[in-house]
């Protein structure tokens, strides 16, 4: 239906022209939209041209302009930074920018002003009798304001006016329109009380950065920074609140972030210029800065910075945050520093007025940079990289839950433990702490990630081994298979702890055919059951207890002295189930002949009671000697 042309820039438009009857029959149907703001002057020879037609054409391209403006994205293009150098007094710095309706304000020189000049956006209204309450003098104002550029014209240059008519008489009009900006200041809507100045700046944030507020400001009006004022004087200045730069909120055109990214930066910006001025107020007043967060920050956004000094180096606890939250200290290669915080900025913001119970869900990672170059020197010091801090006020008894107060009633209280101030790790990361007075913090993911054990390293002959020592235990001691096979199946227990701990059973002391093999491999299999946790370490410190290269000989010799030590199955099975065999065989190479006989008595003595405990007793009495005292404890 529409005639197709193409774009040439030498010919103009490349709109298709519809006729009359086209045009009505897309209005019948209603699908012709027509755009008001859209006129241009159709010109053609004869037309008698008149000023009104030229207005139009002007009015046209301003309407073209704004909309590409708003295309493009609103905000400031460069510059326009604002500063506070006296009391009632800010610095604007050159710069220009786009305002919400697209319109486009300019500064071409930076521009020192009195805010006590400049009147309200709402007297504007009162100048032309529309407003209803009468504005206080400007030297007395008080409360927030959003300081913005407005762009205006006004007419100049006068140039002689001709007569229009046959009795008309020469004049004279202006014969320029002259754009400019103009500053202002429009007030800003809160709730708060005057002599809450400084905690209003809190909830400001909370209320853009989370609840995302409107700013309250008009369409044409480019908002450039937040002003606290008292009685005429300036108490805080704060840009980030209400500065935003130009093309930003396109840049998360296709995320699913809960605020758009221009938000997001802007939060970041505004709360390190707050905790600069909290830092520089509190050195001033000589209270250090060691402080929470909470008691100037209603809000905090998923990555920011610190004061060091918030984390106690003696015991690693940490101040900052909320003692619900989860904390860790982390040193990491400061090239790497960038793509952390870039990605914690798709996470919510950490809201400090929500109850303890839901912060608990939160996870909190402080780094500390330091050049790659040095991360091998500290992973040769340190077990890890990851600290956990704990909170320097934990168990706040109006935090606890019931079942947390009841469980403290009936907890063992043990002594403090004494803190070991020279050690090695705690002066690691130390040094890291001294040498960065401000560190950066990270929200984490809560991500459920599998723990399972897909594929572990092994021995070259860990298998073969466990067949041979399975084999023995059938043969041997078939009644220690179920015991020994439990052990490997435990949920607890590690593939290098199962590794270890077959390593050891295969031994020739152990699955040999002779009565001590039989109470060596039982009274090992019973303190491996005795392991709270079947892991490579526990395994070594029971590989260690067997380690003797003369085990064997002391119970050879305890059973020639006294030969009821064997005499009954029962016997040997209760002094195997003592978990004390290396104790045994220990005594048996170092006591003399009248010693070890008594000691030997004694052990049979409690093995024939049939007591519940005998196996408990027998351990006991083995481990009294000194010359066992050397001797490593399992259990």
């Amino acid at each position: 239906m529409f005639a197709s042309t193409s774009f040439w820039l030498a010919q103009g438009s490349s709109r298709d022209l519809i006729n009359t009857d086209e045009l009505a029959k897309l209005q019948v149907t209603q699908t012709v939209i027509q755009d008001e703001r859209r006129r241009r002057t159709r010109w053609f020879d004869g037309r008698f041209f008149a000023a009104k037609d030229q207005i139009r054409e002007q009015d046209y391209i301003l309407t073209r302009f704004a909309d590409l403006g708003r295309a493009g994205g609103t905000g400031v293009i460069s510059g326009l930074l604002v500063s506070h150098t006296a009391q009632a007094t800010v610095r604007i710095d050159m710069g220009q920018g786009v305002t919400p309706s697209g319109e486009q304000v300019l500064l071409p020189t930076s521009v020192t002003i009195d805010l006590t000049q400049i009147a309200n956006f709402q007297q504007l209204d009162a100048a032309f009798g529309l407003s209803r309450l009468p504005s206080e003098p400007t030297i007395n104002r008080s409360g927030l304001f959003i300081l913005g550029l407005r762009p205006v014209e006004y007419t100049g240059n006068p140039i002689a006016s001709y007569p229009t008519s046959v009795n008309g008489t020469r004049g004279v009009q202006d014969g320029d329109i002259i754009e400019a900006a103009a500053i202002i200041l429009v007030p800003y809507p809160d709730e708060g009380a005057t002599t809450e100045i400084l905690q209003r700046r809190s909830r400001v944030a909370r209320r853009i950065f989370v609840e995302n507020a409107a700013l309250g400001v008009p369409e044409n009006v480019l908002p450039l920074a937040m002003i606290a004022m008292d009685r005429g004087v300036i108490q805080w200045l704060d840009v980030f609140l209400v500065r935003r730069e130009v093309g930003m909120e396109h840049g998360s055109i296709l995320g699913l972030g809960f605020a758009p990214r221009a938000l997001r930066e802007a939060h970041v910006l505004q709360y390190l210029s707050q905790l600069s001025e909290v830092i520089t107020e509190r050195n001033n007043s000589n209270r250090g800065q060691s402080f929470s967060a909470s008691d100037y920050f209603e809000v905090l956004p998923p990555a920011g910075m610190l004061p060091s000094a918030t984390i106690h180096s003696a015991d690693f606890s940490q101040l900052f945050f909320p003692s619900q939250i989860q904390c860790d200290l982390s040193i990491i290669p400061d090239d790497e520093l960038s793509p952390l915080i870039e990605g914690s900025l798709l996470l919510s913001p950490v809201n400090l007025t929500f109850p303890g119970d839901e912060l608990e869900s939160s996870s909190i990672l402080i780094l500390v940079p330091v050049p790659r170059a040095q991360i091998p020197s500290f992973k040769a010091k340190l077990t890890t990289l990851v600290n956990p801090l704990r909170s320097a006020a934990p168990g706040m008894v109006f935090q606890r839950k019931p079942i947390e107060s009841l469980t403290a009633l009936t907890a063992l209280r043990l002594p403090p433990p004494v803190l070991n101030v020279v050690s090695p790790i705690d002066s690691v990361w130390k040094q890291a702490l001294s040498t960065n007075p401000l560190l950066w913090y990270v929200c984490r993911r809560n991500l459920q990630i599998r723990k399972d054990v897909i594929g572990k390293r092994v021995t070259a002959d860990a298998v073969t081994s466990l067949f041979n020592l399975t084999d023995a235990l059938a043969k041997s001691t078939p009644q220690l298979t179920d015991r020994f096979t439990a052990l490997r199946q435990n949920p607890k227990a590690t593939s290098d702890g199962i590794a270890s701990m077959t390593g050891l059973l295969t031994g020739t002391v152990f699955v040999g055919s002779s009565t001590n093999s039989r109470m060596f491999l039982r009274g090992a299999i019973k303190e491996f059951e005795q392991l709270a946790t079947l892991d490579l370490s526990g395994a070594n410190s029971i590989a260690r207890r067997f380690g003797d290269p003369n085990l064997g000989q002391g119970l050879t010799r305890v059973q020639a002295l006294v030969p009821d030590l064997i005499a009954t199955p029962a016997t040997i099975l209760t002094v195997a189930e003592s978990g004390a065999m290396p104790e045994l065989d220990l005594l048996g190479q170092k006591l003399s002949d009248a010693d070890l006989k008594t000691l030997g008595t004694q052990v049979v003595t409690i093995a024939k009671s049939g007591a519940a405990d005998a196996p408990a007793q027998i351990a006991k009495l083995l481990r009294a000697g000194p010359e066992v005292a050397n001797l490593e404890l399992t259990s």
